[in-house]
């Protein structure tokens, strides 16, 4: 598999991860534990919560490796954050 097909199959799968937080996004933010707070998506579950993005995303990665999580704030209207693998990154260099 070339980098171009890769690249494209990681996208997908962090745009899928994204369509999944925005399902249950209402819901998350009616609850004290999440409101305010990134989490991370990983196969359209949540795998942490932390009030750090790069703390999460660390945690995440050092827990599950380096694959595709969608992290963002569980607030309405904030803008949303894509932390990409350093997997992938570091291929591209």
């Amino acid at each position: 598999m070339t980098e171009g097909p890769q690249q494209l199959k990681y996208i997908l799968q962090v745009e899928e991860e994204r369509e999944k937080f925005l399902k249950i996004r209402n819901k998350l933010v009616q609850e004290p534990s999440y409101r305010g707070k990134y989490v991370a998506i990983f196969q359209g579950k949540i795998v942490g919560c932390d009030d750090h993005k790069g703390k999460l995303a660390k945690a995440v990665y050092e827990r599950y490796g380096y694959v595709p999580i969608y992290i963002d704030m569980v607030a309405i209207g904030e803008r949303r954050v894509e932390v990409p693998s350093p997997e992938l990154t570091r291929h591209e260099v």
